[in-house]
């Protein structure tokens, strides 16, 4: 029903060239297409959206529209194409002073490194992800970075590295009162 909705909908706003709308909308019909698992027709309704945002000069438009086309592409499978857009979506929010979401994609970006066995890859992205949270002084995500970074050295046997930053992960956790975390820690 909702698509059908939308699509009603998104032919007004052509007829109008409501380009804000257009831009709603094919990001909708876009997350209705992924959740049917018809990739290529989210991969198009992304991608419009995206162009839409980027005629109306809306960064956090553009940003969210890379990242959804790069959620696609791991979907499907196609990982290096999708840190691609995923990197890219991070520059945007860097450009913007979205430091919060720049952090949570350096995060992401490195988890499918990891997930991939590219560990030296992955403790690069690791590493940009807690830069910014100790620039945030966001106390929990520090500990989360402690904890990626210390899984990393864990796959490449840098046994002194890893036992080092989880030192570090406990410790910030415990502070932090998160005992979820510090289970994971142990």
């Amino acid at each position: 029903e909702a698509m059908a909705v939308y699509e009603e909908a998104t032919a007004d706003a052509e007829a109008i060239d409501y380009k804000k709308g257009l831009a709603k909308l094919y990001n909708n019909l876009a997350l209705i297409h992924t959740e049917r698992g018809d990739y290529a027709k989210a991969l198009e309704g992304f991608t419009e959206a995206t162009r839409f945002e980027e005629e109306l000069g809306n960064t956090e438009g553009i940003a969210q529209g890379l990242n959804n086309i790069g959620v696609v592409f791991y979907y499907q499978g196609e990982y290096d194409k999708s840190m691609d857009y995923f990197l890219q979506s991070v520059k945007v929010h860097e450009g913007m002073g979205n430091m919060q979401s720049a952090k949570q994609g350096y995060n992401n970006i490195g988890a499918i490194n990891e997930a991939l066995g590219r560990h030296q890859e992955a403790l690069k992205f690791y590493r940009s992800s807690l830069d910014i949270a100790l620039e945030l002084e966001d106390r929990l995500e520090i500990g989360q970075a402690y904890n990626n970074i210390a899984g990393a050295y864990s796959s490449l046997e840098n046994w002194s590295e890893a036992e080092d930053f989880f030192r570090k992960a406990i410790e910030t956790n415990r502070a932090n009162n998160d005992n979820y975390s510090l289970a994971l820690n142990y």
